[in-house]
């Protein structure tokens, strides 16, 4: 199972490019630098929910090794996403942030980060319950500046660098992983007793959020300025999302329905949750790398 996570990590971390790419114009390489940076930026939102996760599946006693993996890796990621946003470099080589607004909202998420990574360290080292509720409390903030952050990456690198609706799906897109974890997340922690009664209200949201976003990524949608499917691949990578969110959706309606969640739904969920995170993540550099 080790094996599964790693891979899974490897692949949310790297791109795929041609090694023998020609030379690419000035414009060209900013357009793939945005395209970079706006994913990039989305997956951070992903991670916080992804940690969160997997510190509840640990508490419960889901697939605990693995789910040890996931955590350590999730963090190690977040990290240095985060550093390459603001400084440059990284795995997809990124350019220095130059724009002052989106720096200092990146240095709002560096705050709210500090005290996450201190409790997933906490929970790392002790397991307990009250180093869990830490991150309970602190893992939404940490994701809602973090959207904030996404938000004016893409409205700035839109301005003439990316094609304005591309830079919103790809952000759309990006956002559909951070809903596969999110609603694991509070499905787990429905199950756990620990922030319930918030998880449980706002995981209506989270699956309403979900299905109305993969709607308009397979169909288009003008009005929200998302794109229909560029090449058939990508069409097709959507409906196999949409197949494997089908064999969780169920669950995740019978604890909105119930306010409860079985250990043999939480099992489902471990075994099918980074299926589905994979197929979402491959779906958003189909449109990176458009």
């Amino acid at each position: 199972m080790k094996i599964v996570a790693v891979a899974l990590t490897l692949a949310l971390a790297v791109t795929a490019v041609p090694l023998t790419a020609p030379v690419a114009s000035a414009a060209a390489i900013a357009d793939q630098d945005a395209r970079n940076r706006i994913n990039l930026a989305g997956r951070q939102r992903m991670l916080t929910q992804r940690m969160s996760k997997a510190a509840c599946m640990i508490h419960m006693g889901i697939d605990v090794e693995r789910h040890k993996v996931v955590l350590s890796d999730a963090a190690i990621l977040f990290s240095e996403t985060h550093s390459a946003l603001q400084k440059g470099g990284g795995a997809h080589v990124l350019s220095p942030e130059t724009d002052g607004d989106i720096l200092a909202k990146l240095a709002e998420v560096d705050a709210l980060w500090a005290d996450l990574k201190i409790a997933v360290e906490e929970f790392q080292s002790t397991q307990s319950e009250t180093s869990l509720q830490s991150i309970a409390r602190l893992n939404v903030p940490t994701l809602v500046k973090m959207h904030e952050a996404v938000g004016l990456i893409q409205a700035s690198y839109s301005d003439g660098v990316i094609d304005p609706l591309l830079a919103k799906t790809i952000n759309v897109a990006g956002r559909q992983r951070m809903l596969t974890q999110r609603a694991s997340k509070e499905a787990c922690f429905i199950a756990a007793g620990v922030s319930a009664v918030e998880s449980h209200n706002s995981l209506k949201n989270t699956v309403s959020l979900f299905d109305s976003s993969l709607v308009d990524l397979m169909e288009g949608n003008p009005d929200e300025g998302i794109v229909p499917p560029v090449i058939d691949d990508l069409a097709w990578q959507l409906e196999t999302v949409q197949d494997t969110w089908s064999e969780l959706k169920p669950i995740f309606g019978s604890a909105m329905q119930s306010g409860a969640v079985s250990m043999d739904d939480l099992e489902t969920i471990a075994a099918i949750n980074d299926t589905l995170l994979s197929q979402a993540n491959d779906a958003v550099w189909f449109y990176n790398n458009y």
